[in-house]
C-alpha cells in the first residue's frame, strides 16, 4: 500500500498525494491499548506502527500507559519493590485498564477537535474569505471539502440543484439535462467562500 500511495501523484499538484494519504488512513482503525494474551497475534499489528510488536516505554504523550509498562516490566523481571503484581497476574483487570486508557484517549481527541472547531469559528467570525479547497466527499445535496491552507473540513451546500443532480454511480454531481457532463467530482480542486453563520443559539 505504501508503494501505491507513493505513486498516487498529479504533476503540478503537490497537495494531492497528501490528500490521498489522509483519506486512506482515515478509514483504518486507530491504534489501541490491549493486554497481550487477550487477542490473537495477528490482531497485534497496526498499519501506523510498521512493526510486529510495539509497546510504550518512553512515550512523551501517553504518560499513564508509559507508567503501566514500567510497572509490568518491573514485575516481569522481579525487580525489588515492584508494584502492581495483581495487575500483571490478572489479564481481566489489565484489560479493563486498557479499555479505560482507550476511552480517555478518544475523549482527549474529541476535546481537541472541539477546541479547534471553536477557535476556527472565532478566527473566521466577521470575515468573508475565498479559499482553495478539494472535494473529499459528495453527498446528495452537498460537498465535504478540505481547505489545505487552514487544514479544516467543511460542508458546502450545492445551491444549483435545479440544474444539477447527484449521480450515485459516478459519485458526482452531473448536469440534469446532460448526465454525461460531470460538474463536481471527488478530489476536484474548487474555490469556496468561508464565513460564519450566526444564530441566536449557536455559530456555524
Amino acid at each position: 500500500m505504501a508503494d501505491s500511495l507513493d505513486k498516487a501523484i498529479i504533476p503540478g499538484d503537490d497537495f494531492f498525494n497528501r490528500l490521498v494519504r489522509i483519506m486512506t488512513t482515515r478509514c483504518m482503525y486507530q491504534a489501541q491499548y490491549f493486554a497481550a494474551g487477550t487477542l490473537d497475534k495477528p490482531l497485534y499489528w497496526h498499519y501506523g506502527l510498521a512493526c510486529p510488536l510495539y509497546t510504550h516505554f518512553t512515550s512523551p504523550i501517553r504518560r499513564y500507559a508509559d507508567v503501566l509498562v514500567h510497572r509490568l516490566l518491573a514485575v516481569a523481571i522481579d525487580a525489588p519493590g515492584a508494584a502492581s503484581v495483581g495487575l500483571a497476574a490478572d489479564k481481566t483487570v489489565l484489560s479493563d485498564v486498557c479499555d479505560n486508557l482507550n476511552y480517555r484517549n478518544r475523549m482527549a481527541q474529541q476535546a481537541q477537535r472541539s477546541s479547534i472547531d471553536l477557535f476556527t469559528i472565532l478566527f473566521f467570525r466577521g470575515k468573508n474569505v475565498k479559499e482553495d479547497a478539494y472535494i473529499i466527499r459528495i453527498m446528495k445535496s452537498s460537498l465535504v471539502v478540505l481547505v489545505p491552507k487552514y487544514g479544516m473540513e467543511c460542508v458546502v451546500e450545492v445551491d444549483d440543484l435545479n440544474s444539477l443532480q447527484f449521480d450515485s454511480e459516478k459519485i458526482a454531481f452531473v448536469q440534469k439535462d446532460s448526465p454525461e457532463t460531470v460538474v463536481y467530482r471527488l478530489f476536484q480542486h474548487i474555490k469556496i467562500q468561508i464565513s460564519v453563520l450566526e444564530h441566536e443559539a449557536s455559530l456555524r
